[in-house]
């Protein structure tokens, strides 16, 4: 498998101009609390309610995707449950269960504007307790998502959502726990080298809602 890469807004139709999308009544008001306690340059606040702005859009156009919480004080923020295949497993000696969806928190911080960061400084998984090779153990206190190596300066928040959502259901992974481009669960690694017959979890795009039928799957060894 390769290193995840990220993944273009413009990787599916309709991602191309979220910008240009009318926030609902509901949407332009989280927006408009969030903006009112942002802080720092007046070009950082400027582009995160872009970014933010963004987001709400895609939670509009996408219904797998739904946005909790958003705030920009110093970093911006963004909870979000984001429903799709998600990989646990309760017993290592037993069957994998697929959850339906997973509670992400996402933070962007001023740094990512001009640096690469690590790609396991944006995204944590809240619930539930992931079985992913490029996830934190399930018994780590944080669980990290790792995205790859690292992510380029002015990664946007969108691509960091559709890179979760691929990582999530193993459309995208990197197994190999000699690499430093994401492993971040060892024994998951070796686990899913034994089990690649499961991956990808799912095939449905990001967009796409063959898979929102029910709120839960079913997986086994």
């Amino acid at each position: 498998m390769t290193e995840p890469s990220p993944i273009p807004v413009t990787a599916a139709p309709g991602l191309s101009r979220l910008q240009e999308i009318a926030l609902s009544d509901s949407s332009a008001a989280l927006l408009a609390a969030a903006a009112r306690d942002s802080m720092g340059a007046a070009a950082w606040r400027h582009r995160k309610a872009a970014e933010a702005h963004c987001v709400l859009a895609l939670g509009q156009i996408a219904p797998r995707l739904t946005i909790m919480s958003l705030e920009m004080m110093d970093a911006l923020r963004v909870l979000v449950s984001l429903r799709c295949a998600v990989p646990t497993l309760p017993d290592p000696s037993g069957a994998l269960q697929v959850a339906g969806d997973a509670l992400l928190g996402i933070t962007w911080p001023v740094e990512a504007l001009s640096q690469r960061l690590p790609g396991y400084a944006f995204v944590q998984a809240l619930a539930p307790r992931i079985w992913h090779p490029n996830v934190g153990p399930p018994d780590a206190p944080i669980q990290r998502v790792c995205l790859g190596s690292s992510l380029p300066a002015g990664v946007r928040v969108c691509e960091i959502l559709l890179m979760c959502f691929g990582a999530l259901t193993l459309q995208t992974v990197q197994l190999d726990p000699r690499d430093s481009a994401g492993v971040l669960n060892p024994l998951a690694a070796e686990w899913w080298q034994q089990h690649t017959h499961l991956i990808p979890l799912s095939r449905v795009p990001f967009l796409g809602t063959a898979d929102l039928s029910s709120s839960s799957h079913g997986g086994s060894s």
